[in-house]
């Protein structure tokens, strides 16, 4: 369940029509010439009707036909210009899909990475990525809308203004043609923006039930497991078809009084119309031209509940996405030379839930602090590092500022933990150095050499340009090593080792840690579950400290020999 806490944020209708007006004012310039072209193209609209008009009106009075010929040549050039203008719409709407998708693309990575992990971890971010996929919805929903909607608004508009020209009786017309669209507008758009949000969210929890299924399928290897999984999807999904239900029941209904009104009007123009002939207050080429303009804008009524239930789409994509625009980045790190002298790393009295008593000690130049603890404890103590949680009590420093104060960027310059898989991207080159261009290829080799994998290096099939599929089913010491690789490379300060390391033998990592900081002269902070007897052979070398009961001054102290 708390996989959509994020969600229940009070975003209401009103918060994403604000974040829609950001959106369209941030691209104003496209939209603008969008929405010209569109004025231009819903004036020539109107050469047909009227070059029609002229016709008939020939006819009538049994004219010449070098006049029709005139008139079909004027309205063959217009609907030549008028097509090139709406192919100019087309094209610039989908320069506006390409900007939107870099704008959320950006929007997404920038605001995570400069985002602490104890913000991010509030909000379960289990299928985050997921959201990743609404961008697509954006920049097809916002185009149409550009395009078609702004088109059908425009021809609506100048079609209105003809007819009321056209004879005073038309304005009734008019009128009632708007009060339609005003109480579609005024019954349904709450209604609709709000199952569309329900319908979303059902759509997400689905998702992440089907991803936590594939993800993890040992959870589901007995029938029980497997039966229980399959009914909690079902009922998931029951949920997401009464929420496409409730939506699409505002739409369809939507959709019926457009309809209706489409049926209603015409006929109500082409009565009136044939009235006002016979009358002789209206000519017959009017009547055909006024019926081709409504014909047209009756046709557009119609086919607006598509319109607006892509306006629908938009503004639920937007509430997901809304997710990564609330987020408020942490402010950069500010260091004066007063930190200089200041420890990398320091625990303060650090108490975790499961003690009474403080962990404290100081990293200094060139020393390895190994703390000893249980599983769950060295977990805690990584949380504190990682800025996913707070301690209970006491305080986790580096350079001397509280570790929660740090922008996320800014500690990663000073500390660093290996995490698995180590391997992400497409070839080796650009896992290891965070596709940084930065990293020469000598630094990689080097650190190959220093943690042991020269030997396993030289025998990749392309060296650094081995791809990541090729490195399927390496052992986990290799990725331990290949996690530790990708962090020398990108020059910390301190490099924290989780007990995952423990899987390798003791003594091996010893070796490992103690070349690291011949190397590059680094200070190294390790968490592990090492027994009493193991960590003996490091005793006068590295500062050994249990996770609770002793602080430095009672630990083995030492720097690296």
């Amino acid at each position: 369940m708390g996989r959509h806490n994020a969600d229940n944020r009070s975003v209401g209708a009103v918060g994403i029509t604000g974040k829609l007006l950001g959106l369209l004012g941030s691209e104003s310039a496209y939209l603008k010439v969008i929405v010209l072209y569109g004025v231009v193209v819903s004036l020539l609209a109107l050469a047909v009707p009227f070059a029609i008009q002229i016709l008939i009106n020939l006819l009538v009075i049994g004219g010449l036909f070098h006049p029709v010929v005139t008139a079909t040549a004027v309205t063959f050039g217009l609907l030549v210009v008028s097509g090139g203008l709406y192919l100019v719409q087309v094209w610039m709407a989908e320069k506006l899909k390409r900007r939107v998708f870099v704008r959320f693309s950006s929007l997404i990575v920038l605001r995570v990475l400069n985002t602490s992990k104890s913000t991010w971890s509030q909000l379960f971010p289990s299928n985050i990525g997921d959201r990743f996929f609404e961008i697509p919805v954006i920049q097809k929903t916002l185009a149409k809308i550009a395009v078609s909607g702004s088109t059908f608004g425009l021809q609506m508009f100048v079609g209105l203004v003809v007819l009321a020209v056209y004879h005073p009786v038309f304005i009734l017309f008019d009128l009632l043609l708007l009060g339609t669209m005003y109480f579609t507008v005024r019954t349904f758009y709450q209604a609709g923006l709000a199952t569309a949000f329900n319908e979303s969210d059902h759509k997400y929890d689905v998702a992440g039930w089907v991803q936590d299924m594939i993800s993890q399928p040992e959870k589901f290897s007995s029938d029980n497991a497997r039966i229980g999984g399959i009914r909690r999807l079902d009922a998931k999904i029951k949920d997401y078809l009464a929420a496409r239900h409730g939506h699409f029941r505002v739409v369809y209904l939507q959709t019926l009084i457009l309809v209706s009104a489409h049926v209603v009007l015409s006929v109500l123009l082409f009565g009136v119309g044939g009235y006002l002939v016979f009358q002789g207050q209206l000519t017959l080429g009017q009547l055909v031209a006024a019926e081709i303009i409504v014909s047209g804008i009756l046709w557009g009524l119609r086919g607006s509940g598509e319109l607006f239930e892509s306006l629908y789409d938009l503004m639920a994509a937007l509430k997901k996405l809304s997710l990564f625009s609330d987020l408020r980045p942490e402010q950069p790190t500010e260091l004066s030379e007063k930190h200089n002298d200041m420890p990398e790393l320091q625990f303060d009295d650090v108490r975790l839930s499961t003690s009474q008593t403080g962990l404290s000690f100081s990293l200094n130049d060139n020393e390895v602090i190994l703390v000893r603890g249980t599983s769950g404890q060295l977990r805690e103590v990584r949380s504190f590092l990682e800025q996913a949680e707070r301690p209970p009590s006491g305080q986790v420093l580096a350079k001397g500022i509280e570790i929660h104060r740090f922008h996320p960027l800014d500690l990663g310059n000073i500390l660093m933990i290996p995490k698995l898989p180590p391997l992400v991207g497409d070839c080796l080159r650009s896992s290891l150095s965070s596709w940084s261009s930065s990293v020469p290829d000598g630094a990689m080799l080097e650190a190959f050499d220093v943690v042991g994998l020269k030997d396993w290096f030289d025998e990749l099939p392309s060296g650094l340009d081995t791809s990541i599929r090729d490195l399927a089913g390496i052992s986990m010491e290799v990725e331990l090593k290949l996690a530790l690789v990708r962090c020398l490379v990108l020059d910390p300060k301190v490099i924290v080792l989780s007990h995952a390391f423990d899987l390798l033998q003791f003594n091996d990592l010893v070796d490992l840690v103690t070349g690291c900081c011949k190397r590059y002269g680094l200070k190294f902070l390790i968490l592990s579950s090492a027994t009493a007897d193991q960590v003996k052979v490091v005793e006068g070398r590295w500062k050994l400290l249990p996770v609770v009961g002793q602080s430095e001054k009672s630990g083995r102290s030492g720097v690296v020999a």
